[in-house]
């Protein structure tokens, strides 16, 4: 089958033409009256006429090699009245038409549609070529719908009924030869493939499946070629024709009716992907636009047969570069497939490169949920799947691109669940809380994303019901602790009864803590006294999934003058990144006042980075973009320039750190004194260090 998708040439040429043929002549006082236009567009839909050119009588060529299949784009034109002539493609103008309108009047502010019908070679008045002119006048589809405009040019086709999802209910009935739906149009489901059925005699005696139509938008689908043609793959078989607001065109073929049909949705799980239309190679129309990471199609009703997927970027035309193919992916009749994009488009190594896992449902009978694990971490090894996050693994040895089977595995519904992700023969990786699941609902949920620290796309699961994406869900908040108490002793720091952090003492950074989502109370207990009353308890900001935090314990256990209690001070990382060098200051100093923070130079702050930071607070959440190299940092009180204590430190390019002042800055008895410590977040896991005062 041909497959059109040009839009012709000379737009400009008959937009001046015509303008140019139906001004009126200057007024007296040499102005020109305000313009009245029309817009106008022509399908070529006669499967026996040959490619033709158009002229307007007395202006010339207007639009060349218009061939069946083919559609001009709108063009703009001066109101008035016209005779346009069809011509063989390439004759010469002085040749006698094959064709004419006669004259035509386009009022002013008419769209006009005029679609070459019937069949060419014919002299019966039932069947023979036509131009027939759809004045546009669409009306506003409704939420998530398309809205269509169904024109019958099935040159022997008897009146039809058409059954809008093909289940035995006709929604347009009586439509006859060269009839049309009306101006107003035809609201049809957006987001996926519809498939239509015809019935003539009360029969369907054929069906289609149109492309995803985007919601919001105009389209005019044409029913042309000859219903008599036996090979539905034929040149003139009988095809819809589908020409949208833009001018994209593409003829949709009969579904085959031996074939039974399939089920088919896409998901997007490639985390550098951009979004895509998604192809059946010789099919010009994509079955599934605009498919961006994490999006999930509706299924689509497909006849069964074998198809090359083909992705191009969006948007995009059948003439595009294909960005990815399948290859041949055979399905079969009655099956359900959800064909996930997966691995990383720009890598070349085949461990994770980009790919089309067509995954073959056949779910069981589900007592609760059942789901699906695809394991489609580009970068991930290897994982066994702790359901309950408890240290014992249901799921063992999944591998990367493996999944855990089509009937599905039965989890809890009506609960949300912790699930933990341990590298086999290894350690607990990560963890996440699922939404509740849905009694009764087949899931697919897919690990995607790349482990690395730095990804724009991290790790994360995609849950995908079959009602479409349910989103992402990711990973439960990590929290580092950090000792910034000058006098108080080394601590363990439990939630509950939950042991969370173990003898940590002053200027020490706590391993990777994470916890489900929520807010917490942490109790500070002396270390190996985990008993009784605790020494300090604060609460948690809300911890969101996917978030890391920083909870910085500072301040003084006993108080003297104005110093600052012992407290609990949280910050997300939110760090910009950067090819240079990142700091966010944070002052947990509880003997010392509001400071200025800058670079030093003879002694002096001679550039203030961080200014007026009391006890408590931090600078930006992106932090401070600063040179990479060696930095003599000075830290003053806000009313001096001269430094109480200055540091050398040296940043490298891309470093992402907390600089946390902590200490007291005139310590009595053990305390510890006035410091920076370092809190890198672009390491994984993040890693602490102490920066002394320069003496």
């Amino acid at each position: 089958m041909r497959v059109f998708n040009r839009l012709l040439s000379l737009t400009a040429v008959l937009a001046l033409s015509l303008g140019a043929a139906a001004c009126s002549d200057d007024d007296d006082n040499g102005t020109n009256p305000t313009e009245q236009t029309a817009q106008l567009r022509a399908i070529h839909s006669s499967p026996d006429a040959g490619a033709v050119d158009i002229y307007v009588e007395s202006v010339g060529i207007v639009a060349a090699n218009v061939a069946y299949g083919d559609a001009t784009p709108f063009l703009t034109v001066t109101a008035g009245t016209y005779n346009v002539q069809l011509r063989p493609a390439g004759a010469d103008s002085s040749t006698d038409p094959i064709y004419e309108t006669g004259n035509v009047t386009l009022a002013a502010n008419t769209v006009l549609t005029a679609v070459a019908a019937g069949l060419f070679n014919s002299q019966d008045p039932a069947d023979n070529f036509r131009i027939i002119p759809l004045f546009e006048s669409f009306a506003t589809p409704g939420a998530g719908n398309a809205i269509v405009r169904i024109l019958h040019a099935g040159a022997d086709a008897p009146t039809v009924d058409l059954d809008v999802g093909n289940d035995g209910s006709s929604e347009i009935m009586d439509l006859a030869r060269f009839a049309d739906t009306g101006a107003a149009g035809v609201d049809l489901p957006g987001g996926s493939p519809i498939t239509i059925g015809v019935v003539a005699g009360g029969a369907t005696v054929t069906s289609f499946t149109t492309p995803a139509l985007a919601a919001g938008t105009e389209y005019i689908i044409i029913a042309t070629g000859l219903l008599a043609q036996a090979d539905i793959m034929a040149e003139d078989a009988f095809k819809l024709l589908a020409v949208d607001e833009d001018g994209a065109i593409g003829f949709i073929p009969q579904n085959d009716p031996e074939a039974g049909t399939a089920m088919l949705r896409a998901v997007h799980a490639s985390p550098d992907a951009p979004a895509v239309d998604v192809y059946a190679e010789g099919i010009s129309v994509p079955l599934f636009s605009a498919l961006g990471y994490g999006d999930a199609s509706l299924y689509a009703d497909i006849p069964a047969g074998t198809y090359n997927i083909q992705l191009r970027a969006h948007p995009s035309t059948e003439a595009d570069p294909v960005a990815f193919e399948a290859g041949p992916i055979v399905v079969e009749a009655d099956q359900k497939i959800t064909a996930v994009a997966s691995g990383f488009l720009a890598s070349m190594d085949d461990a994770d490169k980009f790919r089309i896992l067509p995954l073959v449902e056949d779910f069981g009978s589900p007592q609760s949920a059942l789901v699906r694990i695809v394991h489609a971490g580009p970068d991930a090894p290897t994982v066994d799947i702790d359901v309950g996050d408890d240290g014992t693994s249901e799921v063992t040895g999944l591998e990367r691109f493996a999944d855990t089977g089509a009937a599905g595995i039965a989890l809890p519904s009506g609960e949300a669940l912790q699930i933990g992700i341990v590298v086999t023969g290894g350690e607990r990786v990560t963890g996440f809380t699922t939404p509740q699941l849905p009694d009764g609902e087949e899931i697919f949920v897919i690990a995607t994303g790349s482990l690395a620290a730095d990804a724009l796309n991290r790790f994360e699961l995609l849950a995908v019901a079959s009602t479409g994406s349910l989103g992402f869900i990711s990973q439960n908040p990590v929290v580092y602790a950090l000792h910034g108490g000058p006098d108080a002793p080394a601590v363990d720091i439990y939630a509950g009864e939950t042991l969370l952090v173990e003898n940590i003492a002053f200027g020490e950074l706590s391993g990777t803590v994470q916890v489900p989502p929520g807010t917490y109370t942490l109790d500070f207990y002396v270390t190996g006294t985990g008993t009784g009353s605790p020494t300090a308890s604060f609460d948690t900001p809300d911890l969101m999934a996917g978030g890391s935090y920083l909870a910085v314990a500072a301040g003084e256990l006993v108080q003297e003058g104005t110093e600052e209690a012992f407290t609990l001070l949280a910050f997300e990382e939110l760090f910009l990144p950067t090819e240079m060098a990142r700091v966010r200051a944070i002052h947990a100093s509880g003997d010392a006042p509001a400071v200025d923070i800058g670079t030093v130079a003879g002694g002096e702050i001679d550039q203030v980075l961080f200014a007026n930071v009391s006890f408590g607070q931090a600078s930006d959440d992106t932090g401070l973009e600063v040179p990479v190299g060696d930095l003599t940092i000075g830290v003053a009180p806000t009313t001096s320039t001269t430094p109480v204590a200055t540091f050398d430190i040296t940043t490298s390019a891309g470093l992402q750190t907390f600089a946390v002042a902590a200490g007291a800055l005139a310590p009595d008895g053990e305390e510890e004194a006035f410091r920076l410590i370092l809190v890198v977040v672009s390491a994984n896991p993040w890693i602490g260090a102490e920066v002394l005062p320069n003496l």
